[in-house]
């Protein structure tokens, strides 16, 4: 292969990365601005729980921090790449994996319209799906960007 041809296919490849990381960046974006309250108390987002991003036009929030604060247990399993939330009494088991569209809740699979994601180093998942799907209604308050989370007792 010539020099000339080698050059080429380098900036090809530069010339489709870059776009890629443009194309992320558009549908991937850190929202700072949303507020949550679980059964009309408000939770904080910090650096510790993560930060919710919008994705697809989806709210996703940070699993760890959703699940613990709707009262559930959450494990990692590593070698499988599995995120297991475990309600306190034991009743309900969801298991999710990263880069995934399709949530189990009690082994029953829902497809959910926007993937699971990490995002540094969390997994982040549609609020809402994951919210109603465990039987909490989920509201969306667009002009104070709060999101709302009632039931589950």
């Amino acid at each position: 292969m010539s020099i000339k041809s080698i050059t080429i296919i380098f900036i090809l490849v530069l010339f489709i990365a870059s776009i890629t990381q443009i194309l992320y960046a558009e549908t991937l974006v850190l929202e700072n601005g949303i507020t949550l309250s679980i059964n009309n108390e408000r939770v904080y987002f910090n650096n510790n729980t993560g930060y919710p991003i919008i994705y697809n036009n989806r709210t996703l929030l940070p699993i760890i921090f959703v699940a613990e604060n709707l009262g559930y247990n959450v494990t990692w399993d590593d070698r499988h790449k599995i995120a297991y939330l475990t309600s306190l009494d034991g009743y309900t088991e969801v298991k999710l994996a990263p880069d995934s569209d399709y949530i189990f809740v009690n082994n029953k699979g829902f497809k959910i319209d926007t993937k699971t994601l990490i995002f540094n180093g969390r997994i982040h998942v549609p609020v809402r799906f994951l919210a109603e799907t465990l039987d909490y209604e989920v509201q969306w308050d667009s002009e104070t960007q709060r999101i709302n989370i009632n039931g589950g007792d």
